[in-house]
Parts: structure tokens; C-alpha cells; sequence
């Protein structure tokens, strides 16, 4: 009966280790990325994320400053420094793209950075859209 036991144990540790393994393989497959980046609006007590920019594998959970930073720097890149009127290639402005896609209306709101990295809150990087974006029935409108 003891080795039975034993035999239990030595089952349940190995299936164990072969999800550990499936879920570590999984992660990279799907590029997991424990820094994640959004641009966010405040109505009136709570901040909605009105789109999340790509992840950052920061490797550890231990770097907040570094995934504030690489958000920042996302912002960025996609919102060519949160000029909202700025047009693209597609002949179509960033806030137009950002209207495209939210599922809400929106009036006079500015955007937002933020992080967050692993399980944490998320955190504000300091830095906002140029202009407020208004959105009706997915589409931009000039704010007033």
C-alpha cells in the first residue's frame, strides 16, 4: 500500500511539471507579455480602456519604472506622440482608428497612458493625447 502512495505522488508531481511546461511553452507560443499598455478615458469615477497597445516581455515582474517606460514609448510611436489628427498612411487620423474600434461614443475625452505590469494596478506614465477625442457611432468628430 506504501508504494502505491508513493507511486500517486510521483503521478501527480510528474502531471505537475508537464503542465508547468505546457503553460511556460503556451506563453511563448502566444508571446505572452506581463507589461501591458492602454490608452485610457475617465467618465466620471472610473477610467475605460478605449484601446491596448501591443505588450512587452519585461522578463520579470520586478521592473515597474521599465514597463511605465516602454508604454510611454508605444503611446508614442502609435499615436505619433498623441496627436490624435495625425494622419496615417491609410489616409485615415489615429483618433479615427481609435473611433473604428471602441464600442461607445465619446465626447470632449482626453487619452490616457498606462501600464501595468504582471497582477499590479495600473499605473498612469504621465502622459496624455494632445487633443480630446470625440467619437460618434465609430467615427471622429471635431470636439467643441
Amino acid at each position: 500500500m506504501g508504494g502505491e502512495l508513493c507511486l500517486r505522488r510521483n503521478l501527480l508531481k510528474m502531471r505537475a511539471l508537464l503542465l508547468s511546461l505546457f503553460l511556460t511553452v503556451c506563453s511563448v507560443a502566444w508571446g505572452f507579455s506581463n507589461c501591458r499598455c492602454a490608452l485610457m478615458t475617465t467618465f466620471g469615477m472610473g477610467e475605460y480602456i478605449v484601446s491596448e497597445l501591443p505588450g512587452i516581455d519585461m522578463g520579470s515582474c520586478t521592473d515597474s519604472t521599465g514597463c511605465e517606460a516602454r508604454c510611454y514609448d508605444e503611446y508614442d510611436n502609435m499615436t505619433y506622440g498623441g496627436d490624435l489628427y495625425h494622419m496615417m498612411d491609410d489616409l485615415e487620423t489615429v483618433g479615427q482608428h481609435l473611433c473604428k474600434f471602441y464600442e461607445h461614443d465619446m465626447h470632449n475625452q482626453y487619452l490616457y497612458a498606462y501600464s501595468k505590469l504582471c497582477e499590479g494596478p495600473w499605473v498612469y506614465t504621465g502622459h496624455h493625447s494632445l487633443q480630446m477625442l470625440c467619437c460618434w457611432q465609430g467615427r471622429q468628430y471635431a470636439c467643441s
